[in-house]
C-alpha cells in the first residue's frame, strides 16, 4: 500500500481512477486549470465555437439567399410593373384613338343631324305657306258664300261702304303712323351716327398714321432691297465683264487653234494626193477583189432562194412544225420556272418585308424613350449636316467661296440695317414715352387747375361751347354734303347736254357740207401745232443758246482767274502782296492806337456836358471851355490820322448833351 502511494506521489501526472487520490489529482489539477472538466468545458466551448461558426455562415448564406430572393422579387415586380405601364399605355392609345374616332362619328352625325334639321326647316315654311294658303282660300270661299247671302239684301249695300270707309281710314291711320315711326328711327339713326362720328374720326386718324408708318417702313425696306439689287447687278455685271473677257479669250485661243488646224489640213491633203498617185495600181486590185465580192454574194443569195423553194415542199413542212412545236414546249418551260422563281422572290420579299416591320416596331418602340429620341434628332441632324457639307465640297469651289463672302457681306449688311432700325425705334419709343410723361403731367396740371371751384363755371361754358361748335360742325358738313352732291348732280346734267350736244354734232358734221368745213379746221389744227412746235424749237435752242453762253463766261472767268493765280504765284507779285499786307497791318494798329487815346477824351467830354446841362452849372461856364478845348484835341487828332467819321460823332453826341 506505502508502496504504491510512493509510486503515486513518484508519478503525480497519472490519476488512477477510483482513489483518493485521484480526487486529489483532479483537485490539483483544477487549481492548475488542467484536468478532465476543464478538458471536457474547452471541447465543449471549441464545439460551441464551432457552432456557432457554423450557425454564423449558414445565416450568411440564408441572408444571401434571401437578398437574391428579394431582388428576383424586385426584379419580376419591376417587370410586371413595366408590363403593366405598357399594357395601360396601349390601352390609353387605344382608348384615345377609339375617341378620336367616336369623336369624328359624333361630329358626322351631329353634321348630318343638323343638315336633316336645316332641310326640316326649310321645309317646314313652305308647309306653313301651303297651309296658310289652304286656310285662307277656305276662309275666302266661306267668307265669299256668306257675303253673297247678305249682298242679296239691299240694306247691306250701306254697311259695306261704311266698312270700305272705315278700312280705308284705318289703312292711311296705320302708313301714317308707320311713317311717323320711320322718321323717329332715322333721327335716331342719324344722332347715333353723329356721336359716333368723333371715335370714327379718331379712328380713322390712327388708321392714317398706322398706313403712313406702314408705308414707311414699307419703303425703308425697300430701299434696303434696292440697295441689295443695286450691290447684286454690280456684282453680276462685273461677273459677266468677266465671262465676256474670258470668252473673248477662248475665241482668239479657238482662232488661233483653228487657223494651225487648216494649215495641217492643207499639208495633210497635199501628202494625201501624193499618196494616192502613187498608189493608184494597188487602188485597181482593190477594185477587181470588191467585183469578186459581189459576185460572190449574188450567188449566195440564189442558192438561199433555192433553200426556201425545197423548204415549202410537205416533208419539209412538218419537220419545221416539229421544230416550232418543241421550242414553244421549251419556252413554256423556261415560262414556268420563270414563275416557280418569282413565286419564290415573293415569298423572300414578304419574309424580309415582315422581318423588316418587325424590326422597326422593336426600334419604335426602343426609340419612344426620350434619351433615345434625342440621340435620334441628333444623328439626323448630324446627317443632314453631312450631306450639307458633301454638297458643298461637291460644288466648285470658287464659286461656293463667293457665295460665301456674299452671303456674309448680306447677313452684316443685315444686322447693320436691323441695328440701325432697332436704334431708330429705340429713338422712337424714347421720344414717345418722353412725350407721353409730358401730356401726363399737363394733364395732372390741368386736372389740379379744374378741380378750383372758379374752373366749374368755366368747364360749363366750354363744354356748352364746344357742344354748339360740333352742332355747327354737323350742320356745316351737312350742307357741304348737299352742296357736293347738288354739284355732283349738276356735273351729271352736265356731261349728260354735252353729250346730246356731241351726238347732234356729230350728226350735223355727217353732212357732205360739214365735211369740208371739217377738212379746213384740220388744216388749221395742224399748221398751228406747226407754229407752236417750231416755236417750242426756237425756245430751246435760245435756251441751249444762253447756257452755251453761261458755260463759255463761266470758262473764261475761271481761266482768267487761273492766269491770276498764276500771276500771283510769281516772286515779284509775292512781294507786292506782302506789302499791301504789311501796309494794312501798320494801319489796324495806328487804329487801335487812335481808339485808346479817344475813349478817354470821349468820356471826359461826356461828363463835362453833362454837367453844364445841369441848372446851377449855369452860374459857371468854365467847362465849356475845356469842352472845346477836347473838341479842339479830338479834331487835331483826325486830321492826323484821318478818323473825321468818328471824331463828327462824338462832336454830334456832345452837342446834343449841350443843347439837353
Amino acid at each position: 500500500m506505502t508502496v504504491a502511494r510512493t509510486i503515486l506521489h513518484a508519478t503525480p501526472a497519472i490519476p488512477i481512477p477510483g482513489t483518493s487520490h485521484d480526487r486529489l489529482y483532479d483537485a490539483a489539477a483544477a487549481s492548475r486549470g488542467r484536468g478532465r472538466e476543464p478538458r471536457e468545458r474547452r471541447k465543449k466551448e471549441r464545439k460551441c465555437k464551432s457552432e456557432s461558426e457554423r450557425e454564423r455562415a449558414s445565416q450568411r448564406e440564408r441572408k444571401k439567399e434571401r437578398k437574391k430572393e428579394e431582388s428576383e422579387r424586385k426584379r419580376k415586380k419591376e417587370r410586371k410593373k413595366r408590363a403593366r405601364e405598357k399594357e395601360r399605355k396601349c390601352k390609353r392609345e387605344s382608348e384615345r384613338a377609339s375617341q378620336k374616332e367616336r369623336k369624328k362619328k359624333e361630329r358626322a352625325r351631329e353634321k348630318e343631324r343638323k343638315k336633316t334639321q336645316e332641310r326640316k326647316k326649310e321645309r317646314e315654311p313652305a308647309r306653313e305657306r301651303k297651309k296658310e294658303r289652304k286656310k285662307r282660300a277656305r276662309e275666302k270661299e266661306r267668307k265669299r258664300k256668306s257675303e253673297s247671302e247678305r249682298e242679296s239684301q239691299p240694306e247691306r249695300e250701306k254697311e259695306r261702304k261704311k266698312e270700305r270707309k272705315k278700312r280705308a281710314r284705318e289703312k292711311e291711320r296705320k302708313c301714317k303712323s308707320e311713317s311717323e315711326e320711320k322718321k323717329k328711327e332715322r333721327k335716331k339713326t342719324q344722332e347715333r351716327e353723329r356721336k359716333r362720328e368723333p371715335a370714327r374720326e379718331k379712328e380713322r386718324k390712327r388708321e392714317r398714321e398706322k398706313k403712313k408708318e406702314r408705308k414707311k417702313r414699307k419703303s425703308e425696306r425697300e430701299r434696303a432691297s434696292q440697295r441689295e439689287r443695286k450691290k447684286e447687278r454690280k456684282k453680276r455685271a462685273r461677273e459677266k465683264e468677266r465671262k465676256k473677257e474670258n470668252a473673248r479669250a477662248k475665241e482668239r485661243a479657238s482662232q488661233r487653234e483653228r487657223k494651225k488646224e487648216r494649215e495641217s489640213e492643207r499639208k495633210r491633203k497635199k501628202e494625201k494626193n501624193a499618196r494616192v498617185k502613187e498608189r493608184e495600181p494597188a487602188r485597181e486590185k482593190e477594185r477587181k477583189k470588191e467585183k469578186r465580192e459581189r459576185e460572190k454574194k449574188k450567188e449566195r443569195k440564189k442558192m438561199q432562194e433555192r433553200e426556201r423553194k425545197k423548204e415549202s415542199q410537205p416533208e419539209r413542212k412538218k419537220e419545221r412544225k416539229k421544230r416550232a412545236r418543241e421550242k414553244e414546249r421549251k419556252k413554256e418551260n423556261a415560262r414556268a420556272k420563270e414563275r416557280e422563281r418569282a413565286s419564290q422572290r415573293k415569298k423572300e420579299r414578304k419574309k424580309r418585308a415582315r422581318e423588316k416591320e418587325n424590326a422597326r416596331a422593336r426600334a419604335k418602340e426602343r426609340e419612344s424613350q426620350p434619351e433615345r429620341k434625342k440621340e435620334r434628332k441628333k444623328k439626323e441632324s448630324k446627317r443632314k449636316r453631312k450631306k450639307m457639307q458633301a454638297r458643298k465640297r461637291e460644288s466648285q469651289p470658287e464659286r461656293e467661296k463667293e457665295k460665301r463672302e456674299s452671303e456674309r457681306k448680306r447677313k452684316k449688311e443685315n444686322a447693320r440695317a436691323k441695328e440701325r432700325e432697332r436704334a431708330s425705334q429705340r429713338k422712337k419709343e424714347r421720344k414717345k414715352k418722353e412725350s407721353k410723361r409730358k401730356r401726363k403731367k399737363m394733364q395732372e396740371q390741368k386736372r389740379k387747375k379744374e378741380s378750383q371751384p372758379e374752373r366749374k363755371k368755366e368747364r360749363k361754358k366750354e363744354r356748352k361751347k364746344e357742344s354748339k361748335r360740333k352742332r355747327k360742325k354737323m350742320q356745316e358738313q351737312k350742307r357741304k354734303k348737299e352742296r357736293a352732291s347738288q354739284r355732283e348732280r349738276k356735273k351729271k346734267e352736265r356731261s349728260e347736254r354735252k353729250r346730246k350736244k356731241k351726238t347732234q354734232e356729230q350728226k350735223k358734221e355727217s353732212q357732205p357740207e360739214r365735211k369740208k368745213e371739217r377738212k379746213k379746221e384740220r388744216k388749221k389744227e395742224s399748221k398751228r401745232k406747226r407754229k407752236k412746235m417750231q416755236e417750242q424749237k426756237r425756245k430751246k435752242e435760245r435756251a441751249s443758246q444762253r447756257e452755251r453762253k453761261k458755260k463759255e463766261r463761266s470758262e473764261r472767268k475761271r481761266k482768267k482767274k487761273t492766269q491770276e493765280q498764276k500771276k500771283e504765284s510769281q516772286p515779284e507779285r509775292k512781294k507786292e502782296r506782302k506789302k499791301r499786307e504789311s501796309e494794312r497791318k501798320r494801319k489796324e494798329r495806328e487804329r487801335e492806337r487812335i481808339y485808346h487815346c479817344i475813349a478817354p477824351l470821349a468820356l471826359f467830354t461826356l461828363s463835362v456836358s453833362l454837367v453844364d446841362a445841369h441848372p446851377l452849372a449855369s452860374l459857371n461856364r468854365g467847362p465849356q471851355l475845356q469842352l472845346i478845348s477836347s473838341t479842339q484835341q479830338l479834331s487835331l487828332i483826325s486830321r492826323e490820322y484821318h478818323f473825321t467819321s468818328i471824331v463828327n460823332i462824338f462832336n454830334s453826341l456832345i452837342r446834343v448833351v449841350c443843347v439837353c
